[in-house]
């Protein structure tokens, strides 16, 4: 971000997928409505490319109240494009974060800026044994702490508060899908005790005995399709391997 020149910047981790045309469908968004910051829709996929589940692209609107609950742009750090004076004006990426920074910054973007939001699956987020879940559960707990900190001021002129069970849910979830299921099970159990959730039983009990989250614990749900850029992309990769 220092070094960068253009009048917009876009971030991509190196583990997740952009399709062809991303940027020219969320520029001529951001273009469309003179906005600040364009997002799109996402797909989660599994180390083989495989779709696990979409993730819908959230509404403009109340998206600061939305972010000050939980992280609702998908795709991790590689949805967000956005305008170089904006992220100046937000002060960019608060380093003080470990796994938390894209909420946080999503956060002061919604509260400074304009968002252009694209409904089409235009990321695939990868889950796989590296992600940053599976790192040690006190420095995820404290980046969490941080931010709620952080933004208590805000949260309380919105009314809007982090919702705890969503978010221990959504990182068991995340663990379950990165293919850890002993450890997706304590978090499902930690969620059970600390938020006094009987359904979270269940799913630590599915955790351990199921691998494929999306074909059995909802069974009539099939994996999604995926968009046709990620099929031909994926056929193109395996072509190449054999």
């Amino acid at each position: 971000m220092r070094e960068a020149s253009a009048r917009w910047l876009a971030f991509l981790d190196d583990d997740d997928l952009w399709a062809p045309h991303r940027l020219r469908s969320i520029l001529d968004a951001l273009a469309r409505k003179k906005a600040d910051f364009g997002y799109c829709a996402a797909v989660s996929v599994d180390e083989g490319l495989r779709p696990l589940m979409l993730q819908p692209v959230p509404a403009e609107e109340p998206l600061l109240r939305a972010l000050l609950q939980r992280n609702v742009i998908p795709g991790g750090g590689s949805n967000v494009v956005a305008n170089v004076s904006l992220l100046e004006q937000t002060g960019g990426f608060d380093e003080s974060f470990s796994f938390l920074a894209d909420w946080d910054m999503w956060i002061r973007l919604a509260n400074r800026g304009r968002p252009a939001p694209v409904p089409e699956v235009l990321i695939a987020y990868s889950h796989h044994a590296g992600s940053w879940v599976l790192s040690g559960d006190t420095a995820v707990s404290q980046d969490l702490t941080h931010l709620i900190k952080k933004h208590d001021a805000l949260s309380r002129r919105c009314e809007a508060t982090v919702d705890l069970v969503e978010f221990d849910r959504y990182v068991a979830y995340s663990l379950w899908l990165a293919g850890r299921r002993r450890k997706a099970a304590q978090r499902f159990l930690g969620v059970a005790r600390d938020h006094r959730d009987p359904a979270s039983l269940v799913r630590a009990a599915v955790a351990l005995l199921e691998r494929d989250l999306v074909g059995r614990v909802r069974p009539a749900q099939r994996r999604p399709p995926g968009p046709e850029w990620l099929r031909r992309y994926r056929a193109s990769e395996i072509a190449r391997v054999t």
